[in-house]
């Protein structure tokens, strides 16, 4: 039988357990404050108390991003799953010695926060490029090719893939890339015979791509993420998506803007890097992309700028069926 002192002492061992349990525990959640404006006001007051200018852009879906006199970017993961992710990210950024790459400047763990510097440059729309004069299109589309190879050069493959292979998959953001498109297009039934025949002939095409070199790519150079100035690219951003891929890949952004602009671009990689890729395989890359990016939004029923932009590409590419 227990007495009074037997049980007090085991009650302060499970006690002490607890604090040791929860402490572990809480070093190890970290607080996100995406949306906690005050909060992050806070932070950005703390290290810059003589910012003249504070602009907050809440547009994006993994980041709340505050540009700061235009001189510091910080930026706020929404998750968990965003901010180890990003491990990817920081890795890449600190390996490229580009100078139309944002740099570090600070890695905070708990808030999460990661502070870049800013670039200057002006962003231009996918029809504002396609009414730029054909050569220009194709300086554009070789400089776009230019950085792509830089990028392919600086950052080890195997490093990468050894940080990459420490992130569960959920951290990895879930299935795998033709896990989603075996989903949205091989057991999906687009609307019409015509556009469900396009899609099947893609995805088979996809399937049936030989892999060339792998490199870690960018994997998002679309517009959007190209500062241009005077005609030139003055930076390349958001590198949230940066994997393991190929040439063919990476350029299959470059598609979307125009023929001409790929045809570019793929010359100039592969001058540069001694090779021969298959311009054939990129514009299956991009036209894949797209069916995929129309057939999920179709089975959401929404109406994002995602779904606008593949409706636009397909329509341009495929005009009797879409």
């Amino acid at each position: 039988m227990l007495d009074s002192s037997m049980i007090a002492a085991e009650a302060e061992s499970w006690l002490t357990l607890g604090i040791i349990i929860c402490s572990a525990y809480n070093k190890n959640m970290r607080q996100f404050i995406a949306n906690n404006k005050s909060k992050i006001l806070h932070i950005v007051r703390s290290l810059y108390p003589d910012a003249r200018s504070v602009c907050h852009v809440d547009r994006g879906y993994d980041n709340y991003i505050v540009i700061v006199d235009n001189c510091h970017v910080l930026r706020f993961p929404r998750s968990e799953a965003v901010w180890k992710r990003g491990e990817l990210e920081r890795f890449v950024l600190s390996q490229l010695k580009l100078p139309n790459v944002q740099k570090i400047v600070r890695v905070c763990d708990d808030p999460p926060y990661l502070e870049l510097t800013f670039l200057q440059g002006e962003h231009m729309s996918e029809e504002e490029f396609r009414q730029l004069p054909i050569q220009k299109q194709k300086d554009l589309g070789s400089q776009i090719a230019e950085f792509a190879y830089r990028l392919h050069c600086s950052v080890n493959v195997e490093e990468f893939a050894a940080k990459y292979a420490k992130l569960t998959p959920q951290d990895r953001g879930g299935e795998t890339y033709d896990e989603y498109l075996q989903r949205v297009l091989g057991d999906f039934t687009l609307p019409t015979p015509a556009q469900d025949k396009i899609a099947k002939s893609y995805l088979k095409a996809w399937q049936d791509i030989r892999p060339s070199k792998p490199v870690v790519v960018h994997d998002d150079l679309h517009i959007q993420n190209l500062l241009l100035c005077d005609g030139k690219i003055a930076g390349v951003i958001d590198f949230g998506a940066v994997c393991i891929g190929t040439a063919e890949q990476e350029l299959r952004q470059v598609y979307r803007l125009s023929s001409a602009a790929l045809d570019s671009a793929v010359k100039t990689y592969n001058s540069l890097a001694h090779t021969k890729l298959n311009i054939k395989t990129a514009r299956i890359w991009a036209i894949t992309q797209e069916l995929a990016a129309y057939s999920r939004e179709l089975q959401s029923k929404t109406k994002t700028p995602a779904f606008q932009r593949s409706c636009e590409h397909l329509a341009l590419w495929f005009p009797e069926a879409f």
